[in-house]
């Protein structure tokens, strides 16, 4: 078995990024960089680049490998964010960490992700499972739920007349469970986080490698 456990911690100073638009309208529905038409519908939001003056990151990363049969194997990977420290334009500091962060330029930041296999190996034929995982986080007025999809995938290998030569068909399906995004409103208008999750359902694919 191997285990591995590492703290992180990344300072970025003077980050170019850009001003967010739901951020500005916010702020002032009425400012210099709100256009609107003569009606005083919405027509657009004028955005500009800046040096956010320091963006603080922090977190845990683990990762476990176990052979504890023969032929099966175990792994997990991890990530736990500590902290999601940015500056505004205003000089203000937020913390974006476990949110959808829809008036920031920071995207959403789930505090936990992870991924588990379990796999199985026989001469010339191998088979995964895996479990992926999202935490939940906040959104404006609720809560966005964890996500959890399973994928499978069964792989034949084929030598071809003898030689050095590998055929490798596979048949798998992702979200085997058939899992739905979760609801989050007004997620950029799709109704999802498409950051973070997936909007397909159960998905079969057959696939061929030819390897020499």
């Amino acid at each position: 078995m191997d285990l591995k456990l590492d703290y992180w911690r990344v300072d970025y100073t003077d980050l170019i990024t850009v001003e967010d638009p739901q951020g500005k309208l916010l702020a002032d529905i009425n400012g210099p960089d709100i256009v609107r038409t003569d009606t005083g519908a919405l027509s657009g939001i004028i955005v500009d680049y800046f040096n956010s003056s320091n963006v603080d990151v922090s977190g845990i990363d683990f990762e476990s490998h176990w052979d504890f049969m023969d032929n099966w194997t175990i792994g997990v990977n991890a990530t736990h964010m500590l902290g999601y420290d940015i500056t505004l334009p205003t000089g203000d500091t937020v913390e974006a960490l476990g949110n959808f962060n829809r008036g920031n330029f920071a995207r959403s930041l789930p505090e936990t992700k992870a991924n588990m296999t379990v796999a199985w190996s026989s001469e010339n034929k191998s088979a995964t499972l895996n479990m992926n995982y999202v935490s939940s986080y906040k959104n404006v007025t609720d809560d966005v739920n964890s996500y959890k999809t399973v994928d499978a995938q069964y792989t034949v290998a084929l030598d071809s007349d003898g030689d050095a030569d590998t055929i490798k068909l596979s048949i798998g399906v992702k979200n085997l469970l058939d899992e739905e995004p979760p609801r989050v409103i007004d997620g950029a208008n799709y109704s999802y986080d498409a950051k973070q999750h997936s909007p397909l359902g159960r998905s079969l694919y057959l696939k061929a490698k030819f390897q020499f």
